[in-house]
């Protein structure tokens, strides 16, 4: 059973998604900012051309949290049905790696 759990006061959480027709195709991205007791705070989307659906994930939480930022919050739990993408953000990459350039924007 999924369930909401409440987060920390002052805590937000970011969810995301990204997609590609064709991997690579034409692709686009999408995320919603929740608060602490699950409500919707802000919503976003983007196309993002043809690239691959690993960037579309990757550009959905550059995207997101840099609206989160904006938006004054620091502590943001983010989450992605991407375990590569979450692996790539927790544990970094080279400068050598294809998208280190949109890594680097986090």
């Amino acid at each position: 059973m999924v369930v909401w759990t409440p987060l920390l006061d002052n805590c937000v959480k970011l969810n995301v998604d990204g997609s590609s027709l064709g991997n690579p195709g034409r692709s686009g991205y999408g995320g919603i900012i929740r608060n602490n007791v699950g409500g919707w705070l802000y919503s976003f989307s983007g196309f993002c051309g043809i690239t691959t659906n690993l960037k579309a994930e990757l550009l959905a939480i550059v995207h997101g949290l840099s609206l989160t930022w904006s938006k004054g919050y620091t502590k943001v739990i983010y989450e992605s049905d991407s375990k590569v993408v979450i692996d790539l953000i927790d544990q970094g990459v080279p400068n050598t790696h294809p998208y280190a350039h949109v890594m680097n924007r986090i």
